[in-house]
């Protein structure tokens, strides 16, 4: 894979794909962006959750901050970024289903409270 890379033309690689810089409360835009891990069997063999149990042999960076993820939600909910505009609850918990709508309505108000502090019965 690393010699294909290195004879590929950069702006060929990077004009192959397409990005969409819209989104919405209910179709995020890191749905349009390709961060994902490609599972190839080769370079990740599996699941990264899947290989963590032997990471302490793998060299490794990790990390978070505490505005990972701010600039998708400008996009998504443009009045986060606008102090003079009240993001309403509904718009943030429509955005938070879309992002867990795998684990369903407990994905959603498991997050919901840890982002507030509020815990929904």
């Amino acid at each position: 894979m690393a010699a294909c890379l290195k004879m590929t033309d950069p702006m060929r690689l990077t004009l192959a794909g397409t990005v969409s810089l819209a989104g919405s409360r209910d179709y995020p835009l890191m749905d349009n962006l390709v961060l994902s891990p490609v599972i190839d069997g080769d370079f990740l063999p599996d699941e990264p959750y899947n290989l963590f149990h032997n990471a302490a042999d793998i060299d490794y960076i990790a990390g978070v901050n505490d505005m990972d993820g701010h600039i998708f939600t400008g996009v998504d909910v443009p009045s986060v970024n606008t102090p003079l505009v009240d993001t309403p609850v509904e718009d943030v918990k429509r955005l938070l289903a879309s992002y867990t709508k795998d684990k369903g309505k407990p994905g959603l108000y498991n997050t919901h409270s840890i982002e507030t502090g509020f815990h929904q019965n």
